[in-house]
């Protein structure tokens, strides 16, 4: 299993790696849950670091997208994952095209990932059954399961660890690489392994207080990745 750390610059990126984050995601948290960083800043984070950490650069939302202020193409390069929400998107009958069309757009080296919102209700998204079926139709080979609304609500008061372990395999059964993100904390580690993703997300768990939009920290990084590789802490006890 990864671990993936979303950081809102350099220097975050710089501890998370010190840290032991296996992907290093990119992100603006007061922009949302999928909140973009301005496009020249992911195209000079990008080039300083690919060569060190797979990245993942988050885009906002698919409906909100302003193409004119996205990274080019060869800046896109640098990232092997990119994602857009789906907020309200459900009920708009193109939907799916746009995403495509989006995806399209990526680099070839540049994999899209289907995101599912567990409170997918009050955000309008599609239910994250309904994008399992989308992913495995048009043979996409990255989703990611997290939560829209960032409050003191994680993602398993929106969906139990029994239902995601099922879309999970699902998924998995398909060769899709499934990652599990929504506010999920080292106390909350057990449930989330019991629902075997391939990669962890986490930030608020690794930043100071416990914040999100506070600094990142290495030494939760280092925390949390350690916990990773405890026997014990990973089976409950």
């Amino acid at each position: 299993m990864k671990l993936l750390v979303s950081v809102r610059n350099f220097q975050e990126a710089e501890k998370a790696i010190q840290g032991g984050a296996d992907i290093i995601d990119l992100k603006e948290p007061d922009h949302g849950s999928l909140g973009a960083v301005s496009a020249d800043q992911a195209d000079q984070i990008g080039q300083r670091l690919a060569p060190r950490s797979p990245l993942s650069l988050a885009m906002g939302e698919l409906l909100e997208r302003q193409p004119e202020r996205e990274p080019a193409a060869e800046a896109l390069k640098n990232f092997t994952f990119a994602k857009v929400g789906l907020s309200g998107c459900r009920g708009v009958p193109n939907w799916e095209d746009r995403w495509h069309k989006w995806a399209s757009q990526l680099p070839a080296n540049t994999k899209p990932v289907v995101v599912a919102y567990a409170d997918h209700g009050p955000c309008q998204a599609p239910p994250p059954a309904e994008l399992v079926d989308f992913t495995i139709r048009s043979g996409r080979k990255v989703f990611l399961i997290d939560t829209y609304q960032k409050n003191e609500r994680i993602i398993f008061d929106h969906v139990s660890t029994t239902e995601l372990a099922k879309l999970f395999r699902t998924l998995q059964q398909h060769s899709v690489c499934v990652a599990l993100a929504g506010s999920i904390g080292v106390e909350n580690l057990p449930q989330a392994l019991q629902t075997s993703p391939n990669i962890l997300a986490v930030r608020g768990a690794v930043c100071q207080k416990n914040d999100r939009k506070s600094e990142l920290s290495t030494e939760r990084v280092a925390n949390f990745k350690a916990r990773l590789k405890t026997p014990a802490f990973l089976a409950g006890s």
